[in-house]
Protein backbone atom coordinates (compact mmCIF):
# COMPACT_ATOMS: atom_id res chain seq x y z
CA UNK A 1 0.00 0.00 0.00
CA UNK A 2 1.20 3.45 -0.81
CA UNK A 3 2.16 5.80 2.23
CA UNK A 4 -0.72 7.84 1.46
CA UNK A 5 -3.33 5.33 0.16
CA UNK A 6 -6.50 5.79 2.17
CA UNK A 7 -8.77 2.74 2.44
CA UNK A 8 -12.42 2.53 4.34
CA UNK A 9 -14.43 -0.75 5.72
CA UNK A 10 -17.56 0.21 6.32
CA UNK A 11 -18.91 -1.90 9.05
CA UNK A 12 -22.66 -2.31 9.93
CA UNK A 13 -22.86 -3.74 13.63
CA UNK A 14 -25.84 -5.76 15.35
CA UNK A 15 -27.21 -7.44 13.06
CA UNK A 16 -29.69 -10.31 14.51
CA UNK A 17 -30.74 -7.93 17.20
CA UNK A 18 -34.27 -7.08 15.99
CA UNK A 19 -35.93 -7.27 12.77
CA UNK A 20 -35.81 -3.60 11.99
CA UNK A 21 -32.06 -3.55 12.41
CA UNK A 22 -31.80 -6.60 9.92
CA UNK A 23 -33.76 -4.57 7.28
CA UNK A 24 -31.81 -1.54 7.61
CA UNK A 25 -28.62 -3.89 6.98
CA UNK A 26 -30.28 -6.11 4.51
CA UNK A 27 -31.09 -2.56 1.88
CA UNK A 28 -27.43 -1.44 2.46
CA UNK A 29 -25.80 -4.74 1.77
CA UNK A 30 -27.87 -4.57 -1.49
CA UNK A 31 -26.97 -1.43 -2.39
CA UNK A 32 -23.68 -2.23 -2.00
CA UNK A 33 -23.37 0.61 0.59
CA UNK A 34 -21.28 -1.47 3.37
CA UNK A 35 -18.64 -3.80 3.21
CA UNK A 36 -19.26 -5.74 5.86
CA UNK A 37 -21.53 -7.20 8.80
CA UNK A 38 -20.99 -7.62 12.18
CA UNK A 39 -23.75 -9.82 13.83
CA UNK A 40 -25.13 -11.05 16.71
CA UNK A 41 -25.28 -14.72 16.78
CA UNK A 42 -27.00 -15.22 20.22
CA UNK A 43 -29.96 -14.29 17.88
CA UNK A 44 -30.61 -17.56 16.57
CA UNK A 45 -33.74 -16.74 14.53
CA UNK A 46 -31.93 -14.49 12.75
CA UNK A 47 -29.54 -16.52 11.32
CA UNK A 48 -31.25 -17.85 8.10
CA UNK A 49 -31.86 -14.21 7.12
CA UNK A 50 -27.77 -13.63 7.22
CA UNK A 51 -27.45 -16.59 4.92
CA UNK A 52 -29.81 -15.18 2.68
CA UNK A 53 -27.51 -11.96 2.41
CA UNK A 54 -24.21 -13.99 2.23
CA UNK A 55 -25.44 -15.94 -0.71
CA UNK A 56 -26.77 -12.69 -2.18
CA UNK A 57 -24.07 -10.14 -1.78
CA UNK A 58 -20.84 -12.74 -1.88
CA UNK A 59 -18.17 -9.85 -1.86
CA UNK A 60 -19.51 -9.26 1.73
CA UNK A 61 -17.96 -9.58 4.79
CA UNK A 62 -19.45 -11.53 7.51
CA UNK A 63 -18.15 -11.49 11.23
CA UNK A 64 -19.34 -11.97 14.82
CA UNK A 65 -20.27 -9.11 17.09
CA UNK A 66 -19.19 -10.97 20.63
CA UNK A 67 -22.08 -9.62 22.42
CA UNK A 68 -22.04 -10.36 26.45
CA UNK A 69 -24.77 -7.58 27.01
CA UNK A 70 -27.82 -7.42 24.92
CA UNK A 71 -30.46 -10.49 24.80
CA UNK A 72 -29.82 -14.31 26.27
CA UNK A 73 -26.66 -16.30 26.01
CA UNK A 74 -25.91 -19.09 23.36
CA UNK A 75 -24.95 -21.13 26.22
CA UNK A 76 -27.13 -22.62 28.89
CA UNK A 77 -27.44 -19.70 32.13
CA UNK A 78 -26.00 -22.81 34.71
CA UNK A 79 -22.71 -22.85 32.51
CA UNK A 80 -22.14 -18.96 32.69
CA UNK A 81 -23.59 -17.94 35.92
CA UNK A 82 -21.24 -15.27 36.49
CA UNK A 83 -22.55 -13.41 33.39
CA UNK A 84 -26.26 -13.84 33.34
CA UNK A 85 -29.10 -12.00 35.89
CA UNK A 86 -31.97 -14.19 37.29
CA UNK A 87 -33.72 -14.42 33.97
CA UNK A 88 -31.05 -16.20 32.40
CA UNK A 89 -30.35 -12.39 30.26
CA UNK A 90 -27.16 -11.17 29.95
CA UNK A 91 -26.47 -7.92 32.30
CA UNK A 92 -26.86 -4.54 30.20
CA UNK A 93 -23.79 -2.83 29.97
CA UNK A 94 -24.41 -0.42 33.18
CA UNK A 95 -24.96 -3.48 35.76
CA UNK A 96 -21.91 -5.44 33.36
CA UNK A 97 -19.79 -2.56 34.65
CA UNK A 98 -20.87 -3.29 38.17
CA UNK A 99 -20.42 -7.09 37.84
CA UNK A 100 -17.28 -7.42 36.38
CA UNK A 101 -14.92 -7.75 39.71
CA UNK A 102 -16.69 -10.94 39.99
CA UNK A 103 -17.11 -12.09 35.90
CA UNK A 104 -15.58 -15.46 35.21
CA UNK A 105 -13.07 -14.99 32.26
CA UNK A 106 -13.68 -19.06 31.50
CA UNK A 107 -16.95 -18.44 31.17
CA UNK A 108 -16.73 -15.50 28.87
CA UNK A 109 -14.26 -17.83 26.98
CA UNK A 110 -17.03 -20.55 26.98
CA UNK A 111 -20.06 -18.08 25.58
CA UNK A 112 -17.83 -16.12 23.04
CA UNK A 113 -16.19 -19.17 21.28
CA UNK A 114 -19.84 -20.23 21.12
CA UNK A 115 -20.96 -17.65 19.23
CA UNK A 116 -18.17 -17.98 16.90
CA UNK A 117 -19.34 -21.58 16.59
CA UNK A 118 -22.89 -20.70 15.28
CA UNK A 119 -21.64 -18.70 12.49
CA UNK A 120 -19.15 -21.19 11.78
CA UNK A 121 -21.55 -24.47 12.14
CA UNK A 122 -23.92 -22.32 9.62
CA UNK A 123 -21.57 -22.55 7.02
CA UNK A 124 -21.00 -18.87 6.54
CA UNK A 125 -17.42 -18.17 6.47
CA UNK A 126 -15.97 -15.97 9.71
CA UNK A 127 -14.61 -12.70 8.49
CA UNK A 128 -13.66 -10.79 11.49
CA UNK A 129 -13.88 -10.31 15.02
CA UNK A 130 -15.67 -7.51 16.87
CA UNK A 131 -17.29 -6.99 20.10
CA UNK A 132 -20.38 -5.21 21.37
CA UNK A 133 -19.37 -1.86 23.72
CA UNK A 134 -15.45 -2.85 22.95
CA UNK A 135 -16.15 -5.01 26.77
CA UNK A 136 -13.28 -7.66 25.48
CA UNK A 137 -11.38 -4.61 24.03
CA UNK A 138 -11.37 -2.24 27.76
CA UNK A 139 -10.54 -5.12 29.92
CA UNK A 140 -7.28 -6.79 29.65
CA UNK A 141 -8.05 -10.31 31.28
CA UNK A 142 -10.98 -10.15 28.60
CA UNK A 143 -8.96 -8.68 25.44
CA UNK A 144 -6.66 -11.46 26.01
CA UNK A 145 -9.67 -13.96 25.33
CA UNK A 146 -10.47 -12.59 22.45
CA UNK A 147 -6.65 -12.01 20.98
CA UNK A 148 -6.72 -16.01 21.61
CA UNK A 149 -9.73 -16.49 19.49
CA UNK A 150 -8.87 -14.69 16.66
CA UNK A 151 -5.62 -16.51 16.52
CA UNK A 152 -8.07 -20.35 16.76
CA UNK A 153 -9.99 -18.65 13.62
CA UNK A 154 -7.09 -16.89 11.67
CA UNK A 155 -9.10 -13.90 11.47
CA UNK A 156 -8.61 -10.20 11.92
CA UNK A 157 -10.05 -8.11 14.55
CA UNK A 158 -11.34 -4.37 15.26
CA UNK A 159 -8.54 -1.76 16.30
CA UNK A 160 -8.28 -1.06 19.46
CA UNK A 161 -7.35 2.40 18.46
CA UNK A 162 -10.05 5.05 17.98
CA UNK A 163 -10.40 8.03 16.34
CA UNK A 164 -11.93 10.19 19.22
CA UNK A 165 -8.70 9.49 21.13
CA UNK A 166 -5.79 9.45 18.95
CA UNK A 167 -7.41 12.53 16.87
CA UNK A 168 -9.27 14.70 19.19
CA UNK A 169 -9.27 17.84 17.29
CA UNK A 170 -10.95 16.42 14.50
CA UNK A 171 -13.13 13.28 15.48
CA UNK A 172 -14.76 14.20 18.77
CA UNK A 173 -17.02 11.70 20.37
CA UNK A 174 -18.16 13.43 23.41
CA UNK A 175 -20.74 11.27 24.08
CA UNK A 176 -18.40 8.25 24.08
CA UNK A 177 -16.45 9.29 26.43
CA UNK A 178 -19.36 10.44 28.99
CA UNK A 179 -20.16 6.52 28.96
CA UNK A 180 -17.10 5.55 30.04
CA UNK A 181 -16.46 8.40 32.71
CA UNK A 182 -20.36 7.42 34.14
CA UNK A 183 -19.41 3.72 34.27
CA UNK A 184 -15.93 4.19 35.41
CA UNK A 185 -17.83 6.10 38.37
CA UNK A 186 -20.23 3.18 38.71
CA UNK A 187 -17.88 0.69 39.22
CA UNK A 188 -15.43 3.22 41.66
CA UNK A 189 -17.65 2.29 44.31
CA UNK A 190 -17.78 -1.44 44.24
CA UNK A 191 -13.82 -1.75 43.02
CA UNK A 192 -11.87 1.36 43.27
CA UNK A 193 -8.64 0.30 41.65
CA UNK A 194 -10.79 -1.58 38.87
CA UNK A 195 -12.44 2.00 38.14
CA UNK A 196 -8.77 3.42 37.52
CA UNK A 197 -7.88 0.73 35.35
CA UNK A 198 -11.12 0.87 33.29
CA UNK A 199 -10.08 4.57 32.26
CA UNK A 200 -6.66 3.99 31.75
CA UNK A 201 -7.96 1.72 28.75
CA UNK A 202 -9.02 4.97 26.78
CA UNK A 203 -5.80 6.74 26.81
CA UNK A 204 -4.50 6.54 23.39
CA UNK A 205 -1.14 5.12 25.10
CA UNK A 206 -2.79 2.29 25.96
CA UNK A 207 -4.48 1.58 22.79
CA UNK A 208 -1.41 2.24 20.62
CA UNK A 209 0.11 -0.54 22.93
CA UNK A 210 -2.67 -3.13 22.53
CA UNK A 211 -1.89 -2.04 18.70
CA UNK A 212 1.85 -3.18 19.01
CA UNK A 213 0.80 -6.33 20.97
CA UNK A 214 -1.92 -7.10 17.81
CA UNK A 215 1.28 -6.55 15.40
CA UNK A 216 3.11 -8.66 17.55
CA UNK A 217 1.36 -11.58 17.71
CA UNK A 218 0.05 -11.59 13.70
CA UNK A 219 -3.15 -10.81 13.88
CA UNK A 220 -4.20 -8.47 11.29
CA UNK A 221 -6.64 -5.10 12.31
CA UNK A 222 -7.41 -1.69 10.27
CA UNK A 223 -5.16 1.06 11.57
CA UNK A 224 -8.17 3.18 13.16
CA UNK A 225 -11.34 3.14 14.26
CA UNK A 226 -14.05 5.59 13.18
CA UNK A 227 -16.42 5.97 16.42
CA UNK A 228 -17.80 9.81 16.10
CA UNK A 229 -20.24 8.74 12.81
CA UNK A 230 -22.62 6.65 16.63
CA UNK A 231 -25.03 9.89 17.62
CA UNK A 232 -24.23 12.50 14.96
CA UNK A 233 -25.16 10.58 11.75
CA UNK A 234 -25.51 13.69 9.34
CA UNK A 235 -24.03 13.86 5.80
CA UNK A 236 -22.04 16.79 7.05
CA UNK A 237 -20.52 14.63 9.58
CA UNK A 238 -19.68 11.56 7.27
CA UNK A 239 -18.15 13.90 4.78
CA UNK A 240 -16.18 15.68 7.33
CA UNK A 241 -14.98 12.06 8.69
CA UNK A 242 -14.55 11.16 5.26
CA UNK A 243 -12.04 14.51 4.07
CA UNK A 244 -9.57 14.02 8.02
CA UNK A 245 -9.08 10.41 7.26
CA UNK A 246 -5.89 9.52 7.49
CA UNK A 247 -3.86 7.33 5.57
CA UNK A 248 -3.88 3.25 6.19
CA UNK A 249 -6.97 1.36 6.65
CA UNK A 250 -9.69 2.64 8.87
CA UNK A 251 -13.21 1.53 9.78
CA UNK A 252 -16.30 3.46 10.31
CA UNK A 253 -18.79 1.92 12.72
CA UNK A 254 -22.64 2.42 11.25
CA UNK A 255 -25.59 1.39 13.66
CA UNK A 256 -28.66 1.19 10.59
CA UNK A 257 -32.08 0.30 10.76
CA UNK A 258 -35.62 0.97 9.29
CA UNK A 259 -38.86 2.66 9.99
CA UNK A 260 -40.40 -0.49 11.23
CA UNK A 261 -40.86 -1.34 15.09
CA UNK A 262 -41.80 -4.31 16.85
CA UNK A 263 -43.88 -4.46 19.95
CA UNK A 264 -40.74 -5.44 22.61
CA UNK A 265 -37.19 -5.75 22.10
CA UNK A 266 -34.57 -7.56 23.72
CA UNK A 267 -33.04 -6.51 26.71
CA UNK A 268 -30.05 -4.39 26.71
CA UNK A 269 -30.69 -2.95 23.33
CA UNK A 270 -30.99 1.14 23.44
CA UNK A 271 -34.03 1.37 21.75
CA UNK A 272 -33.41 5.20 22.30
CA UNK A 273 -31.24 5.11 19.50
CA UNK A 274 -33.77 3.59 16.91
CA UNK A 275 -34.74 6.49 14.88
CA UNK A 276 -31.03 7.84 15.10
CA UNK A 277 -30.64 4.56 12.85
CA UNK A 278 -32.81 5.44 10.62
CA UNK A 279 -30.59 8.36 9.92
CA UNK A 280 -27.76 6.51 9.52
CA UNK A 281 -29.53 4.41 6.87
CA UNK A 282 -30.43 7.08 5.07
CA UNK A 283 -26.85 8.95 5.36
CA UNK A 284 -24.91 5.78 4.46
CA UNK A 285 -27.29 4.56 1.84
CA UNK A 286 -26.79 8.03 -0.25
CA UNK A 287 -26.10 7.24 -4.03
CA UNK A 288 -23.50 10.21 -3.33
CA UNK A 289 -22.03 7.75 -1.18
CA UNK A 290 -19.73 5.89 -3.62
CA UNK A 291 -19.16 9.92 -5.42
CA UNK A 292 -17.60 11.56 -2.72
CA UNK A 293 -15.37 7.89 -1.86
CA UNK A 294 -13.81 8.47 -5.32
CA UNK A 295 -13.33 12.33 -5.56
CA UNK A 296 -11.51 11.64 -1.95
CA UNK A 297 -9.61 9.20 -3.89
CA UNK A 298 -10.84 6.50 -0.70
CA UNK A 299 -11.06 2.97 -1.50
CA UNK A 300 -13.87 0.76 0.35
CA UNK A 301 -12.70 -2.63 1.38
CA UNK A 302 -13.67 -5.14 3.56
CA UNK A 303 -11.57 -6.69 6.42
CA UNK A 304 -10.01 -9.49 4.17
CA UNK A 305 -8.41 -6.87 1.74
CA UNK A 306 -6.24 -6.47 4.90
CA UNK A 307 -4.24 -9.30 3.62
CA UNK A 308 -3.90 -8.35 0.49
Amino acid sequence: MEYNERKIIITADDYGVCENVNEGIRLAARLGCISNISAFTNFGNSLEGLKAISAECPGLGIGVHLNLNTGKPVSYAARIPTLVNELGHFYDIGEFILHLPEISADEVYTEIRAQISVLTDSGIKLDHISDHFGVLSFHPPFYELRNRLALECGVPVRSPVTASRKFPAVYKNDGGMKLVRRLARKLAFRSPLMAVQLKKQFNIEEMERKSGELNALGIPHPDLMIDCFYGDPTPANLLRILENLPPGTSEILVHLGNYNRQKEYPPGLCTVYLKNRECELMTITSPYLDEYLSNLKIKKVTYSDIYK
